[in-house]
């Protein structure tokens, strides 16, 4: 059974490598490592598909404030989520 996510999650692997910035304006890109997990390049950490499904379905349509309150994630994590490369298949 196909989620809201499963297109997201094929438009965060399909940009994968390319420039994305953080809301500060830190340029960043990100690698799919373990087939589902997202690792940005300036950091250690890499966020599942899993926390990114919850995260999306907990900022998705939301404001820049209540989605910094809500997620907790790593502002990479919010970059993603929110760029109109993942949210509009359009752009792809």
């Amino acid at each position: 059974m196909s989620t809201p996510f499963d297109q997201i999650w094929e438009r965060i692997v399909e940009h994968a490598g390319e420039q994305f910035q953080t809301q500060a304006g830190l340029a960043f890109r990100y690698e799919i490592v373990d087939g589902d997990r997202v690792r940005p390049s300036h950091s250690d950490i890499s966020i599942s598909r899993r926390e990114l499904a919850r995260y999306f379905a907990q900022v998705h349509g939301a404001s820049t404030g209540k989605i910094a309150a809500l997620s907790g994630g790593p502002s990479f994590v919010w970059s993603i989520l929110t760029d109109r490369r993942i949210l509009d298949s359009r752009q792809s």
